[in-house]
């Protein structure tokens, strides 16, 4: 039987609170995690854009190079429009020093025909696996220009 009294009110309520204090934390702990896991994801999502625009900007001037070489008309376009699409998605997903890097290198002619726009294409592959991979993942600009142009730079940048 219930009591009007205000102890036993009191108690009730105290009870009803006792018993709901579960489950508010579990819906308060689910709506946290909920929020987290999306902050992740979006986290996640923006490094793989970013990565992407990254590699298909290599994979574009590999591509023009190539094509180039073999006089490959079609190929060649094929690419470049691979490269503006890359650029574009660097400049909107790039880290700010990727970017940087991108149009210092661009203000070159974006030509590899010379030690000083090799040095600046080389800095920026530094500059994209940096911002990729994180600290602990620096390489010497000689050892990038070596794998990609089979011979180091005169300076050692």
């Amino acid at each position: 039987m219930l009591s009007n009294s205000p102890l036993s009110l009191t108690n009730q309520l105290f009870s009803l609170i006792e018993k709901l204090l579960p489950l508010i934390g579990v819906l308060v702990g689910a709506l946290l995690q909920s929020r987290i896991s999306k902050v992740s994801q979006d986290r996640d999502r923006r490094h793989t854009l970013k990565t992407q625009a990254y590699v298909d900007f290599l994979r574009a001037c590999s591509e023009i190079a190539i094509s180039q070489k073999s006089m490959d008309r079609p190929k060649e376009v094929s690419a470049l429009t691979l490269l503006m699409d890359a650029k574009a998605r660097i400049a909107v997903y790039g880290a700010r020093s990727v970017v940087e890097h991108l149009a210092r290198f661009l203000r070159m002619g974006a030509v590899l025909d010379n030690p000083k726009s090799m040095n600046a294409f080389g800095e920026l592959i530094k500059v994209m696996r940096l911002e990729s991979l994180g600290h602990g993942a620096e390489v010497m600009n000689d050892d990038v220009i070596q794998i990609l142009f089979g011979r180091g730079t005169s300076n050692g940048a």
